[in-house]
């Protein structure tokens, strides 16, 4: 005659990779995203004004006060499920900003099920020193446009799967962490153009102009397609009969922020991630 109530959030099916989050709109966690705070203290927090390699009033990102949280308590921001059933490569990249407050070992990790979360198994684990983007302060951290770090993370384990993913905040009582432009991707074939070395794109921080280098065995057609997070294509070209050329994109109208810039030549497709201050 007792009773107990709680609230679950069910994932009913999974969504085909890429599933993107740069925490730009309105609500969160977004749908079919869910927290899971079991001590129901300080959680995952959206905030304006920050942003993955950005400072900027449009700007928003996700941030744990561990300063706030009791040491060997946790927080969990679950990601809607992954299929990576038609894939042939599969990995995850985030922004990710973090400064002790002393010497404290706060931890991230990014852990996945294939088991609807029966088990789950850690593709990515940092703490403390490791997990640092800038030396530690006692002062409450928030980041500028310098103290981020991109990550990447394999999951090539997962590939023809479907997947649960969660990011998994451990305090041990130190300053805050900041989380931007999470991307679960995968692609749906061989890569010839990174297999053969034939194209580099660089910087991955860009002011002006996003530099495409090419070399090929033979004269290709190439499409290039710019996106950002969320897949809108802010800017598209294409180059006809390209063998050994380099090709500079002019990027200075887009505003600051992630994206994602697409090499296509026939069957064959590179993606690559930059940033635009």
């Amino acid at each position: 005659n007792n009773f107990k109530f709680a609230t679950t959030d069910v994932i009913l099916s999974s969504v085909p990779a890429p599933v993107v989050e740069d925490f730009q709109s309105a609500v969160f966690p977004s749908t079919d995203w869910a927290i899971n705070n079991p001590n129901t203290d300080d959680t995952w927090e959206k905030v304006n004004g920050y942003g993955g390699f950005v400072v900027s009033p449009t700007a928003s990102s996700i941030y744990l006060s561990f300063f706030s949280i009791t040491a060997g308590k946790f927080d969990e921001l679950y990601l809607p499920g992954v299929s990576f059933v038609n894939n042939t490569t599969a990995q995850v990249t985030f922004d990710v900003a973090y400064r002790q407050y002393q010497a404290e070992n706060d931890k991230l990790e990014v852990l996945v099920s294939t088991d609807c979360g029966t088990t789950w198994a850690a593709a990515y684990t940092k703490q403390g020193a490791a997990l640092s983007t800038v030396a530690a302060s006692t002062t409450n951290f928030a980041p500028n446009a310098t103290q981020w770090r991109t990550e990447t993370v394999s999951l090539a384990a997962y590939v023809g799967q479907n997947i649960v993913m969660k990011f998994k905040g451990t305090s041990n009582y130190g300053n805050n962490l900041w989380l931007d432009n999470i991307n679960v991707s995968g692609t749906t074939g061989i890569d010839q153009i990174v297999n053969q070395n034939s194209v580099k794109v660089y910087p991955s921080l860009v002011a002006d102009k996003l530099n495409v280098g090419l070399s090929f065995a033979e004269n290709q057609n190439l499409d290039v397609v710019i996106t950002d997070v969320l897949g809108k294509k802010v800017l598209a070209m294409n180059k006809n009969n390209v063998k050994n050329e380099e090709i500079s994109i002019n990027v200075k109208s887009l505003t600051s922020g992630t994206y994602f810039v697409t090499l296509t030549t026939g069957a064959d497709s590179y993606t690559q991630k930059f940033v635009k201050q």
